[in-house]
Formats: C-alpha cells, sequence, structure tokens
C-alpha cells in the first residue's frame, strides 16, 4: 500500500515540476501580453509541451488568445505534425476559458436584475445595489475569442485547402482538372473568407483600445490578414482565368462561375477595408504589393447579360416541363384521344379501298382491250 503511496506522489511531483516550467512560458504568464517567439519554438521541439497545448485548460481569457495565437503559429510554419490531435484539441474544446460561461451567466444575470431594479424602481421605488457586480465585462474580447476559436477549428479541418491556396493550387491535382470540382474548392475557400472578414470589427475595436489585449489582438491580426491576402489573391487568380473563357463553359458552370465573380467582388470591397487599418498592427511585417480583382466595364456587362440570358432561357424550358396542365387540358387531351382512333380506322379503310381500286384497275383495262380485239375480229370475219 504504501508502494503505490510514493508512485502517486511521485506523480504529482512531477505533474508540479511541469507545471513550473509551464508558468515561465509566456503563453501561461498571466502578467505577459504577448507571446515569445522562442517558447512556440520550444513547443514544436518538445512533444509534451504540444500535448500541454493542445489539451491544458486556459484560466483566463487572455491566455486562451495566446494559445489560440501559438496555435496559429504552428498551423502557418506547417509544424503540425499529427493533424488528429489538432482536430481532436479543438473538439474537446479544453481551449475555450472556462470563465467566458461563467461571464455570460453573470451578464446575463446582471442585465435581468437591472431590468427587474429598473421595475421596481418605478413600482415601490426600490433602488439596487450595483455593487455586488464588480466584474468590468468586455464583451468584444470574448466574441472575438469565440469567433477566432471557431476560425482555427475550421482551418484544423480543411487543412488540405488552406496549404494549396498558400502555394497558388488546388489540393489535388487529379481532382483539379474538373471545372465543377474547382468551383467548389473556391466556394469552399470564400467561406473561410468571410468568416475572417466577420471579425474585422471586433479587432478593429481592441487594437484602437488600450487594454490588455490589444497587443496580443494586434498579433493575432497580423496572421489573419496573411491568411486572408493569400487565399484571396488564389481566388482572384481563378476567377479572372475562368472570366477569359467563360463562353466555352455549360450552363450550369457559368452561372457558378458568375456567382464566384460577384462573391469575390464583395470580398474585395471587405478586404479593402481590413487593407486600410493593417498600419496599426503592421509594423515590421513586410507583404509584397498585390493588385485587386480588375475587371473591365465592358467585359462585366457581357458576362452580366449573358448569363442573364442563359438564366432566361433555362428558366422557360424548366417551367414547360413543370407546367400543371387544367381541368380543360385534360378534357381536350382525353376527347383527343378519344377520337383518334376512329380516325385512324377511317383512314385505313380508305386506303384498302384504295388499293383494292389499284389493283382491279389493269384488270378492267386488260378486259377492255380484250374485248376492242374481239370486237375488231369478228369484224373482220364477217
Amino acid at each position: 500500500m504504501n508502494y503505490f503511496k510514493s508512485i502517486f506522489q511521485k506523480k504529482k511531483s512531477q505533474n508540479v515540476i511541469h507545471q513550473s516550467l509551464a508558468e515561465k512560458s509566456t503563453i501561461y504568464d498571466q502578467n505577459s501580453q504577448t507571446v515569445h517567439l522562442d517558447d512556440i519554438k520550444a513547443i514544436i521541439k518538445c512533444q509534451q509541451k504540444r500535448k500541454e497545448l493542445f489539451f491544458r485548460p486556459t484560466k483566463t481569457l487572455l491566455e486562451q488568445l495566446k494559445v489560440l495565437y501559438t496555435l496559429h503559429m504552428m498551423i502557418i510554419s506547417e509544424q503540425i505534425n499529427d493533424e488528429n490531435e489538432l482536430i481532436k484539441c479543438f473538439s474537446q474544446g479544453k481551449i475555450v476559458c472556462q470563465q467566458n460561461n461563467n461571464q455570460r451567466c453573470i451578464q446575463t444575470s446582471f442585465i435581468n436584475n437591472t431590468v427587474g431594479g429598473q421595475s421596481n424602481l418605478n413600482s415601490n421605488d426600490v433602488q439596487m445595489n450595483f455593487s455586488e457586480y464588480p466584474i468590468r465585462f468586455n464583451t468584444v474580447e470574448i466574441e472575438f475569442a469565440q469567433q477566432y476559436y471557431s476560425y482555427l477549428q475550421r482551418v484544423a479541418n480543411n487543412l488540405d485547402i488552406y496549404y494549396s491556396s498558400q502555394k497558388m493550387q488546388y489540393p489535388y491535382i487529379e481532382e483539379s482538372q474538373s471545372r465543377k470540382i474547382k468551383f467548389l474548392w473556391l466556394f469552399k475557400l470564400m467561406n473561410m473568407i468571410n468568416f475572417k472578414l466577420s471579425m474585422i470589427p471586433m479587432i478593429q475595436k481592441i487594437i484602437f483600445q488600450e487594454t490588455d489585449f490589444t497587443q496580443i489582438t494586434k498579433e493575432i491580426a497580423i496572421l489573419v490578414y496573411k491568411d486572408c491576402i493569400y487565399e484571396y489573391l488564389f481566388i482572384k487568380k481563378e476567377v479572372e482565368e475562368q472570366l477569359e473563357q467563360y463562353q466555352q463553359h455549360n450552363v450550369k458552370d457559368t452561372i457558378s462561375l458568375y456567382e464566384l465573380y460577384i462573391q469575390t467582388k464583395q470580398i474585395t470591397n471587405s478586404l479593402k477595408l481590413f487593407h486600410n487599418i493593417r498600419n496599426h498592427f503592421l509594423k515590421y511585417e513586410r507583404i509584397e504589393k498585390f493588385s485587386w480583382l480588375q475587371v473591365e466595364k465592358q467585359q462585366e456587362k457581357d458576362i452580366e447579360l449573358y448569363v442573364q440570358r442563359i438564366k432566361l432561357i433555362n428558366s422557360t424550358q424548366f417551367k414547360n416541363t413543370l407546367k400543371v396542365p387544367s381541368q380543360k387540358d385534360i378534357y381536350d387531351d382525353l376527347q383527343q384521344k378519344m377520337t383518334q382512333p376512329k380516325q385512324k380506322k377511317v383512314i385505313y379503310q380508305y386506303k384498302k379501298e384504295q388499293r383494292i381500286l389499284d389493283n382491279l384497275s389493269p384488270k378492267i383495262e386488260n378486259k377492255k382491250q380484250q374485248s376492242k380485239q374481239n370486237s375488231h375480229r369478228i369484224i373482220l370475219q364477217s
């Protein structure tokens, strides 16, 4: 019995040592508002530290953002050795700070009590003591952490399209020959960009304020901005190439291409807003100059008219195939079917009689000729 106790005591002492080593890292240090690159390199080299990063519950919202930032850095640098382990990390949700749920519950109770206090104030003139809720609620930071967590979870489940778009190519070369599959990959990539762009208002609010989350949010904004640019440039290249040969596509591919073009225009406008505030978080990072999506107005009008004609033609054909017959149509059709067999019989009898007459006509003529010949003979004999 004492032997087993000694084993568990050793394990506890080892866990204390590992926790003390982890606390020295800027990822788990509550006094540090950023993550040092050396700490990320140390996690990449050590498998035990990597598992701790994946499955250790976070204590604060700032720690959660720092852990997510570290994971994002590892994904970008392609230092994820086991993709299934990363997916499992997000599916278990241990990275999510447990205080977020508690804060949300307290915040809802705070709002409900405030509303209740106002109603009581109007009725019974009773004032509430708001000092019972000393916690300051930063809903923007909480929403941003949740959105950032959801984004990285999507990346973990779609690493194939994430890495291939950075290399300006499709995930699988064999399937890239099919235009339909290409468009499906592009739509999937657009969903990921739109998800990132939804974080822009939150990033703006946080980086323009001096809080504990400002610095780590700026670091995260750099990574999110880079992801957006790489994915956007790949989509832009593919859409521009496909627009040059849109008349050679079939109907469905042409309509899909036009939808891709419209969404790319919307992404361009949203991404320009993100690009305009880049100086507030990009200081030492260098990104090469790039061009935005540019299509001539005349070409855009031609494509729009072409797609409208295609939709109109296909919609009329489709409506004709789906036309529901009325009672009058059913009655007329039935009456027509009833009259058709009789007409066939009449036509058949007429044809039969005509054939008989045709067959009889040469016999009659032969008889006439024979009668004439006999008459001539009789005359000659006489």
